[in-house]
């Protein structure tokens, strides 16, 4: 049996739009985008080039990750030969995104099965019939804070997809 726990203290730098752009003074503001910019973090960070600015803020990156295996070899006789190996691997994982809104949970879990049986039917003829058996589960959950449910871009979904305006960095539940 195997365990992997561990959590990650990052610090995210990303790209946003800058006070100036934020406020119109650098173009007119649609009102339509307005509630997708205001999605966006207010800059701590120093101002760029082209109305950007850059924000940093910490994040946590989990990982909980358990897998075992169970073998068995067993020798019916010199000719006869048996393998069975049976793994499972549970996984949770917690996925930044490059803004502190937005994240992903990973869970999977994966099962993989094996069976070998080897028969020597004379010294120059060998029999080998194999089976193997995979499940691989993989669900993921976005966790979207402070973003309202009509600014999804399908209809009756909790949250927005994924934004993405030139240089500024992939706004969205996607993990980085």
């Amino acid at each position: 049996m195997e365990r992997l726990v561990e959590s990650l203290g990052l610090t995210r730098l990303t790209t946003v739009p800058s006070a100036a752009a934020r406020a119109g003074q650098l173009w007119p503001i649609n009102p339509v985008v307005r509630p997708y910019l205001e999605l966006f973090p207010v800059p701590n960070g120093p101002e760029l080039d082209g109305g950007l600015a850059r924000f940093t803020f910490p994040v946590d990156q989990t990982t909980d990750e358990t897998s075992a295996q169970l073998r068995v070899d067993h020798n019916f006789s010199g000719a006869d030969l048996l393998f069975i190996r049976y793994t499972i691997d549970d996984a949770a994982r917690g996925l930044p995104s490059s803004y502190p809104q937005f994240s992903s949970d990973q869970k999977s879990r994966s099962q993989w099965l094996t069976i070998e049986e080897k028969r020597t039917l004379s010294p120059a003829l060998l029999n080998t019939a194999r089976f193997s058996y995979s499940r691989v589960h993989l669900g993921q959950t976005v966790v979207s804070k402070g973003v309202a449910p009509e600014l999804a871009f399908v209809q009756g979904q909790a949250t927005i997809g994924e934004l993405a305006v030139g240089p500024v960095d992939v706004l969205g539940p996607h993990p980085k």
